[in-house]
């Protein structure tokens, strides 16, 4: 088994302590919602990382960011439809294009964390590619504790040299528990993962 070093063990802790607080901030800032324009989609670079989003993301101030260091940067996009998020954790080391061991070690460890944290159960799981290398996208289901009714996460991890990019969509619809009223949205965001070389 690939150990992690404290430092990654020490940012996968604190997901841990993010993922609720990401939820529950989908679901507190859902509301103001209608105001909102139609199809616009804003690029933005992190690192060697660009991402599409469906409105124009904010950055989430750090004191939001509950848990994670202070090297931790967030970003949000909220739509009628759902929210966007983009989390971006420094790791210990770089993990190389070739490392699939450390990739697999760091998307477990996120996987686990969600799944126990919110007392979850995963609904899919599949690899995608990127020029960076392998990411992990799953999907959650799990019972809210704000609508008390079943509901679907979905996020995307990629590592990229020494920092994790972690992508979440939350569908703002309580009641569409399978998360439809995003997906065209959720699937545009994903794909659009772009390393720049």
């Amino acid at each position: 088994m690939h150990q992690l070093s404290p430092y990654a063990t020490q940012c996968l802790a604190a997901l841990q302590q993010l993922l609720p607080n990401l939820v529950a901030f989908a679901l507190v800032n859902a509301l103001p919602l209608l105001a909102f324009a139609a199809d616009v989609w804003q690029p933005l670079m992190v690192g060697r990382v660009t991402v599409q989003f469906p409105a124009a993301p904010t950055r989430i101030n750090n004191r939001e960011l509950v848990g994670l260091t202070a090297t931790a940067r967030g970003w949000i996009a909220r739509t009628p439809e759902g929210m966007f998020f983009l989390i971006r954790t420094k790791l210990a080391r770089p993990i190389g294009k070739q490392d699939e061991r450390g990739r697999r070690a760091i998307y477990d460890s996120i996987n686990t964390l969600a799944l126990n944290s919110l007392k979850s159960r995963v609904v899919s799981s599949a690899p995608f590619t990127t020029a960076a290398g392998v990411g992990s996208e799953v999907s959650y289901r799990y019972t809210s504790r704000y609508s008390h009714k079943p509901t679907t996460f979905f996020m995307r991890n990629l590592v990229v040299d020494s920092a994790n990019y972690f992508l979440q969509c939350v569908p703002n619809d309580p009641n569409d528990s399978l998360g439809l009223a995003c997906a065209a949205q959720r699937r545009r965001f994903f794909d659009s993962i772009t390393v720049k070389p």
